[in-house]
C-alpha cells in the first residue's frame, strides 16, 4: 500500500512557503569555508519540506505507538493480582 497526498499547483506555493517557514527554512546559509559570508541552502525549499513532513509523520507514529504501549501496560498491570500478606 502507497499513501500519495497531492496538493493542488495552485496551492503549492502557499503550502511549500507555509511549511517552509514554520520550521525555520533558510534559502541561504553560511559558507563552512568563509563564516563571513553566505551561500545558497543546497537543500532546495521542496526537498526540505518533504524532509519536514517526513520527520513530523514519524514522530506521529512513534508517539502514537508509545501511547498504545503506555495503555496497554496499564490496562495489563490492572489486570494483575498482587497478593500481599
Amino acid at each position: 500500500m502507497q499513501l500519495t497526498i497531492t496538493i493542488p499547483d495552485v496551492q503549492l506555493k502557499r503550502v511549500l512557503d507555509g511549511v517552509a517557514w514554520d520550521n525555520n527554512y533558510q534559502a541561504t546559509v553560511a559558507d563552512p569555508k568563509d563564516n563571513t559570508k553566505t551561500i545558497p541552502n543546497t537543500e532546495t525549499k521542496a526537498q526540505f519540506v518533504k524532509r519536514m513532513l517526513v520527520e513530523r509523520l514519524k514522530g506521529m507514529v512513534k508517539g502514537g505507538e508509545q501511547k498504545q504501549a503506555d495503555e496497554n501496560a496499564k490496562a495489563t498491570l490492572n489486570q494483575t493480582e498482587l497478593d500481599i500478606i
